[in-house]
């Protein structure tokens, strides 16, 4: 009998510890979503969930040495092999940024763009042409970024304008463009 009544008791106090647990998590709730700032910080996270969702098509560790050839290659081949593997996948706007970021880095910008002028469509090459121009200025600004976080001797070359036209094809006159069409 005394073993059925402790037994009722255990079972008792179980419910009435599960029913606090589980009014606890109401009340938790309730004053989390009735929070001033619960729905700024619900739009953050989910601002923040989304750029996570999308990354960006060049991480600043990814950046090769400009005056190193093997690196440029190696840089130009895979992001002209990320390209295309996004474009096939349908993110057009990833693998244009992709295919435009290596077209400057090639050092034979033209052909690689009269080579991708018969293999891609019409709408994603005309896409790529408008986004050389941007691919520019960021691989430009990346480049510099990388050099001036780094530590500088008074010996070292500082990444210039003219010494990464070297190696990045001039985008400004768009009539060589136009004669690929």
């Amino acid at each position: 009998m005394s073993n059925i009544l402790s037994q009722n008791k255990l079972l008792a106090a179980l419910g009435l510890t599960g029913c606090a647990f589980v009014g606890y998590a109401f009340y938790f709730d309730y004053k989390r979503t009735h929070a001033p700032d619960y729905k700024d910080k619900l739009r953050a996270k989910r601002k923040a969930a989304q750029k996570a969702k999308q990354p960006s098509a060049i991480p600043d560790s990814d950046l090769p040495d400009p005056k190193d050839p093997q690196q440029m290659q190696y840089f130009f081949m895979s992001r002209l092999q990320m390209g295309e593997e996004l474009l096939m996948a349908g993110k057009e706007k990833e693998g244009i940024e992709h295919l435009a970021i290596a077209i400057v880095a090639s050092p034979m910008p033209q052909q690689v763009l009269g080579i991708l002028h018969q293999t891609l469509p019409y709408e994603h090459f005309q896409l790529l042409v408008a986004a050389l121009p941007a691919a520019k200025q960021r691989l430009y600004r990346m480049f510099n970024m990388e050099q001036n976080g780094e530590d500088s001797d008074s010996d070292e070359v500082v990444i210039t304008n003219s010494s990464i036209d070297e190696r990045i094809v001039n985008i400004d006159n768009m009539d060589e463009l136009e004669d690929l069409e």
